[in-house]
């Protein structure tokens, strides 16, 4: 969803510029005993930097929800994927995590690293995952 507001910031930048004059503000705040406040649309208008950030968000979700796909076949077993899957997830968040480029989500990544590392504990837990992984490699 996220990656089609990125795709559409022309048309949306457009939109907000000239909505105002299409349909006049789009709220009005009004508080007992002050003047009532009218909202332009343009209060909502996206500069630059903020489309560039958009476009990063995208790119950090864009590792889960590749990896996402993995588990989504309806004909093969996708378990054996799992150890895999968690470790490249993992690699991509941690260069991004690394890069001067993602500085302002390093928090958020570092939570996620956190969160698969969780998940990816549960493994030496559950001694099925390493069987299933091995037996992904017997010839059928």
């Amino acid at each position: 969803m996220l990656g089609r507001v990125y795709r559409l910031r022309q048309p949306i930048n457009l939109f907000i510029n000239s909505a105002d004059e299409l349909f006049s503000p789009i709220t009005t705040i009004r508080r007992p005993g002050l003047p009532a406040k009218q909202i332009p649309w343009t209060s909502f208008s996206f500069k630059a930097a903020d489309w560039d950030r958009i476009n990063d968000i995208c790119t950090i979700i864009a590792d889960a929800n590749n990896i996402q796909q993995y588990f989504s076949h309806e004909l093969q077993p996708t378990l054996w994927r799992a150890i895999p899957t968690f470790e490249e997830l993992q690699t991509g968040w941690e260069t991004k995590h690394n890069s001067p480029r993602y500085v302002l989500y390093k928090d958020a990544i570092n939570r996620g690293l956190s969160k698969i590392g969780k998940y990816y504990s549960k493994f030496d837990e559950k001694p099925a995952y390493i069987l299933v992984l091995g037996m992904s490699f017997l010839p059928i």
